[in-house]
Formats: C-alpha cells, sequence, structure tokens
C-alpha cells in the first residue's frame, strides 16, 4: 500500500478493509479528511469509534468536526448520543432541525441529564 507514501496512500486508504485501516492508524499519526471520516462511520461504527480515538490519542483533544456530527444526528442520531455520552466527541452544535429529532428520542432522558444536552442542543 505504501508503494508511493503515505501521503499517496492516504488519499484511498478510507476504501481499505477495517483491518487495513486500523492496522494503518495504529502505527502511524494520521488524521482523515472530514468526507473520509463520513466513509468510515458508513463501513463501519466500530472503526468510526476506533477512528476517534485514535484522534484523540494523536492529537491530545476530542474529535469537533461540526459536518461529521451533523451527518452523524441524522443518520444515527442515537449513536451520536452514545459517543457524547462516552466523552468520545465534543459538539458545539448541531442545529435546530436535528436537535428537534434527538429531543424526540430522548424525551425521557432529558430531565436527568440537562447538562449534556443544553451544551449542544440549538434552543
Amino acid at each position: 500500500m505504501f508503494e508511493y507514501g503515505l501521503h499517496v496512500a492516504l488519499n484511498i486508504l478510507h476504501n481499505c478493509s477495517s483491518k487495513k485501516i486500523i492496522e494503518v492508524l495504529s502505527d502511524n499519526e494520521i488524521y482523515l479528511q472530514p468526507n473520509q471520516v463520513k466513509v468510515l462511520f458508513d463501513k463501519d461504527q466500530t472503526l468510526f469509534k476506533f477512528y476517534l480515538e485514535h484522534y484523540k490519542n494523536t492529537s491530545g483533544i476530542l474529535y469537533n468536526e461540526e459536518i461529521i456530527f451533523k451527518y452523524v444526528a441524522l443518520k444515527n442520531p442515537n449513536f451520536l448520543l452514545n459517543l457524547v455520552e462516552e466523552e468520545k466527541i465534543k459538539i458545539c452544535s448541531l442545529g435546530r432541525r436535528r436537535s428537534k429529532k434527538i429531543i424526540n428520542l430522548v424525551k425521557s432522558d432529558i430531565a436527568k441529564n440537562i447538562e449534556l444536552y443544553t451544551s449542544f442542543f440549538k434552543m
């Protein structure tokens, strides 16, 4: 895969198998572009979580790409809430439409975790 160098290989890394992606990420300090991270999410949510952990370990901060969170909130809002609760990501704001969608999912839990939800809901 690295015949032409890591820089060139990064352009196609997200199309490789999950096993190969994990191997390359484990061996290198790599940051993927948002469109590549979307592909990881669509491919395998466990792989997506692995990348979030990799990002946190190599950069020292939580992943905070807003376009990715809006995409995940649209595709799988429950998964996004789990990531927030596990402190794998930091969300600044989701927007009104996505906030409404998530509020409908967690109506009964909002009172218990009001600090968590008000940090990223658009009210």
